[in-house]
């Protein structure tokens, strides 16, 4: 398949090179300054140091990531900073099957992908990985891991100490709740997770080309119509995320930000690349162990959806490093609440905390001064006399 000319990628000119050092130039002072007063804000008064704390917060901020952008254009001409339509993504050529290995009586499979010949693949934001390779695990009845690597050189990962990986384990798919199967043709390749017992599609990456590059990865899947999907935190979206979103798509970005207030319909803190697909015929989980900052999409197509129907729902990872290393939980075909006990398997159960430990927390950044403080740490303290006595 022939790929479309990117034609809406943009090359930054050299004036606009040189304005962006200018800019660059006359906000030095002002940065500087915020982050004096930042500094020095501590020998104020309560209400004026929480003023100048945040002015020069946003100040910082604003300046920082304005300089980011400058330095992305400046270093990463002809690529970055350019709007790719989806349409572009899904005519690249993929990867073709090389070679298909089954071990341990087929309860691993190893799949080596590569380039198509004479193509130079999507190379939409670098040149692609040539050679990959993807390797099925059948872990456990409910688990099923899937992780595709650059086959010629180490990636990043998460680390072990950070994130302990289950114990090795093999069963024999027969014994399995759900199904690994794969296409080696025609191209490009595509993988389906499905249940077991019903041959449900669960996960399918049917046409839709993977794409594998050094600082972007791709993988896409669809989704049945009026897909139930819930988690993808930290964020402050509706609880059951809207694939449709009235036409418009969602995008949950996993990137870890400071949220004073809790925007609306924003990421927070923390980042869960782990949803649950909730469904009438079950619920299942998807997890992909990757700490990159990562946007997952999803919108609206007119094409039959993984689950069977006309139109309906798509959802794409585009990560911007690390590897595609996905853990698959079969959940249940019942008891939803099971796909969350899967899970809690897999990344390990909550530390236990002292009972003590409990109760109304509060922040001090959310005042403005010591006197409201005190009014609302009295009121607490009081409504906590009050629970205790009745």
């Amino acid at each position: 398949m022939t790929k479309p000319a990117p034609n809406n990628t943009t090359t930054p000119h050299p004036d606009s090179l040189k304005s962006a050092r200018k800019w660059w130039l006359a906000a030095g002072p002002v940065l500087f300054l915020a982050l004096f007063f930042s500094s020095t804000t501590a020998q104020l008064s309560s209400t004026a140091t929480m003023w100048l704390r945040r002015t020069a917060t946003t100040l910082a901020t604003a300046l920082s990531s304005a300089s980011l952008f400058v330095s992305t254009v400046v270093h990463a001409p002809g690529s970055v900073g350019a709007y790719v339509d989806p349409a572009v993504l899904d005519a690249c050529p993929g990867y073709v099957t090389r070679k298909v290995t089954q071990t341990r009586g087929g309860s691993e499979i190893r799949i080596e992908l590569g380039i198509p010949p004479n193509s130079t693949g999507c190379a939409v934001f670098g040149p692609d990985i040539q050679n990959l390779v993807l390797v099925a695990t059948y872990e456990t009845p409910t688990r099923l891991h899937v992780k595709i690597t650059d086959a010629d050189k180490q990636r990043y990962e998460v680390p072990e100490d950070v994130f302990p990986r289950p114990k090795s384990s093999f069963i024999a798919p027969r014994s399995s709740q759900l199904k690994f199967t794969y296409t080696t043709s025609p191209d490009p390749f595509a993988l389906t997770i499905s249940r077991a017992s019903t041959n449900e599609v669960l996960f399918t990456t049917a046409g839709f080309p993977l794409i594998y590059e050094d600082q972007y990865l791709r993988i896409k899947t669809s989704l049945p119509p009026g897909a139930n999907i819930y988690g993808l935190g930290e964020h402050s979206h509706t609880f059951r995320l809207d694939a449709d979103n009235g036409g418009k798509g969602l995008t949950r970005t996993l990137w870890s930000r400071d949220s004073f207030g809790i925007p609306l319909d924003s990421n927070l803190y923390g980042n869960h690349p782990v949803y649950y697909d909730h469904r009438p015929t079950g619920t299942h989980g998807v997890f992909l162990l990757n700490s990159n900052g990562m946007d997952i999409k999803f919108n609206r197509t007119t094409e039959g959806g993984g689950g069977g129907g006309g139109g309906g729902e798509t959802l794409e990872y585009n990560v911007i490093g690390g590897v595609l290393d996905f853990y698959f939980l079969a959940g249940s075909e019942s008891e939803p609440v099971e796909v969350a006990k899967q899970y809690a398997v897999l990344s390990g159960y909550a530390a236990e905390v002292p009972y003590w430990s409990f109760g109304f927390h509060q922040c001090r950044f959310g005042y403005k001064s010591a006197y409201q403080h005190f009014l609302l740490s009295s009121l607490s303290l009081s409504l906590s006399i009050v629970f205790f006595f009745f």
